[in-house]
This record gives C-alpha cells, structure tokens and sequence, in this order.
C-alpha cells in the first residue's frame, strides 16, 4: 500500500472518529467538517472524484447547519463552498 492509500485510510478513520464524537458533543461538528476537508483532498488525489464531492457536500451541510445556530461559524462556510466547486 503506497503513501496515498495510507492518508486516505487515516482520514477515514478520523472523519469516522470525528462523527461518532459530534453525536455527543456538537462543538466536535466544526473538527468534523475539517476531516472531511482533509477527506476530500485524499480522495480527489486519488481519482475518486464522486466519494470526494459526496464528502464536500456533507462538510458544506454540516457548516450550513452550524452557521444557523452559531453566526461565528459563518466563516468556514465560504471555505467549503470553494472546496465544493473544485
């Protein structure tokens, strides 16, 4: 498995990580939507462009939903929008 593969698996496993933490502590949602940042960017290097949108679409709902209960979050949603038009 080359260098590629391994990032890939450690940002699943830190999206996977991320969320079960969100379910019980939402302020963990903001790390969430970072993962999948990162998610995104390892999934596009490899080619599976689908599963990266698919995780930018989720990052850009998360921030969405964010921003309407706390207006500071506002700012990453800029941030993920870009990456979804990527």
């Amino acid at each position: 498995m080359g260098q590629e593969e391994l990032a890939l698996e450690s940002a699943q496993e830190a999206v996977q990580i991320y969320r079960k933490l969100a379910q019980t502590a939402p302020t963990k949602q903001e790390d969430l939507v970072e993962a999948l940042d990162g998610l995104v960017n390892n999934l596009s290097a490899l080619g599976h462009l689908k599963a990266a949108l698919d995780s930018q679409q989720d990052a850009v709902q998360i921030t969405r939903e964010l921003a309407k209960t706390d207006p500071k979050q506002n700012k990453l949603l800029p941030k993920t929008l870009v990456q979804l038009g990527k």
